[in-house]
């Protein structure tokens, strides 16, 4: 189970079975708001607002790959194309 910390710096994840805290994801200053995950389950995005970014995290390793700037203010929503490229 992966929860946004709007309030704090990134993400957690749980075990939804136990509730067993599986990682802390730092995302820098600002927590995420919204997260979504790829067709296969191997990616997550999480939009930030504050920093107008989102982040593409390995859902197995929970490692950020990379911060992608939106060009917008307090980006929250965020899809993935059918064919999941964008």
């Amino acid at each position: 189970m992966w929860v946004t910390l709007l309030g704090g710096a990134g993400l957690e994840v749980f075990d939804p079975f136990t509730g067993e805290r599986l990682a802390e994801i730092d995302l820098g200053d600002h927590g995420a708001v919204e997260v979504i995950f790829s067709e296969d389950g191997s990616t997550v995005l999480a939009s930030q607002m504050e920093s107008a970014s989102v982040f593409e995290i390995d859902a197995e390793t929970f490692t950020v790959r990379r911060q992608l700037p939106t060009g917008g203010s307090w980006s929250k929503v965020i899809a993935l194309s059918p064919d999941g490229a964008t």
